[in-house]
């Protein structure tokens, strides 16, 4: 029996939150059909849905005209959440939904449409660790809790930010089908079945201030690992072979806190919380420095001959051309992964290169006989220390 699943999306919503989830159950109905799941996106309107990194998806049916029983709605999220809040169609098509599915789940902030739509109303819930207070202020209602990675209460399911929705999917699929299919899928996804570390959202070297200083990285390593070793500052001088006066010099000015979070991910995403207006909460206003929209993907095929033109930056802007090549049912989370976290990166410039006949192209690179054994074939090692693939 197939699971009638439907993700909702809506202009600038966070790509990830939509293809991790979408593979989790892709790659459970790959691994057992006979438990297999329908997947379905929906958004106000029918037509193609730019995601914030720029990337369209393409909806055939529109919210509204969404019926019938439902397994499982789940809301992604996105910078743009926050002006989606207003958007009455997207709402009320939500709590219009959720009366007609089993379970209702969110990932990332889509958890504040789901509070907006009245469906987190008396409800622990979570959401990404930099929205917690926003959701927490707005719908008092809701009991917050911001560490897990995902909280299950009742029929509604909540989870952190962005990568967060695979733990949510695997955590369905489990619920649905027993730990060993969500085992399975993990696997195949190379992904943990449950994360190590009691599922903290967010680790201690994640909120600490990253040094360039490699003796002080490597301090700061030996801090996290030992925790109860005796950390007081003549010792961590002498371990890190300065005086005590210059010690305290090189020291991070201030101490590390969730707010200070410096990870390539976290910082663009607490620069556009930073530049938030006041009627939208955690999101930049328009024209921000945080809120400029990439580029539209342009879509080419080497089959046909078809060309990408260069990107031309602006003045004083980093330029990337970005080629990630895709084929028929390729994976969506293969290709989604290396291009959030481009897109988390700040580049000014984003283009993706479509190439679908990459499969060919695969096969003839590496003279490949498809009957044989592709693990057979493993590079070999140069004098250099480099692999190189046998011809």
């Amino acid at each position: 029996m197939d699971r009638r699943t439907v993700l909702v999306v809506f202009d600038g919503f966070q790509l990830l939150d939509l293809a991790g989830p979408a593979d989790v159950f892709a790659t459970a109905s790959l691994s057992s059909p006979a438990r297999g799941y329908r997947l379905q996106i929906t958004a106000v309107r029918a037509g193609t849905v730019p995601a914030h990194n720029g990337v369209t998806t393409y909806v055939d049916t529109a919210i509204a005209d969404i019926d019938g029983p439902i397994d499982t709605l789940l809301v992604v999220g996105g910078l743009a959440v926050p002006d989606r809040l207003g958007d009455r169609d997207l709402i009320e098509g939500i709590a219009r939904l959720a009366g007609s599915a089993r379970r209702v789940a969110s990932v990332c902030n889509g958890a504040f449409l789901l509070a907006e739509a009245g469906l987190l109303a008396g409800r622990r819930a979570t959401t990404h660790w930099l929205a917690t207070g926003e959701l927490a202020e707005r719908y008092p209602e809701v009991d917050v809790d911001g560490d897990p990675i995902y909280i299950n209460d009742g029929p509604v399911w909540t989870s952190a930010g962005a990568s967060a929705g695979v733990d949510l999917a695997l955590a369905l699929v489990a619920a649905d089908h027993g730990h060993a299919l969500a085992r399975d899928v993990a696997c195949g996804l190379v992904v943990y079945l449950h994360r190590p570390g009691g599922q903290s959202q967010f680790s201690t070297a994640m909120r600490a201030t990253t040094t360039r200083d490699e003796p002080l990285r490597r301090l700061q390593a030996y801090i996290d690992e030992n925790p109860t070793a005796d950390l007081s500052v003549p010792t961590l001088a002498r371990r890190a072979a300065m005086s005590e006066r210059h010690f305290s010099r090189v020291l991070p000015s201030r101490p590390a806190s969730r707010r200070a979070a410096t990870s390539s991910v976290a910082g663009p995403m607490r620069r556009a919380a930073s530049s938030r207006s006041p009627a939208n909460p955690w999101t930049p206003s328009p024209g921000s420095p945080g809120w400029a929209r990439p580029k539209p993907c342009t879509a080419s095929s080497a089959g046909t001959g078809g060309s990408l033109p260069a990107p031309v930056p602006s003045e004083g802007e980093l330029s990337m051309h970005v080629a990630i090549p895709l084929y028929p049912r390729f994976s969506a989370l293969d290709a989604v992964g290396p291009y959030t976290d481009v897109d988390s990166r700040g580049a000014a410039t984003r283009d993706l290169l479509i190439v679908w006949d990459l499969v060919v192209l695969v096969f003839a690179a590496w003279h490949c006989d498809p009957t044989s054994s592709m693990t057979t074939r493993s590079p070999s090692r140069t004098a250099n220390g480099g692999s190189r693939w046998p011809a």
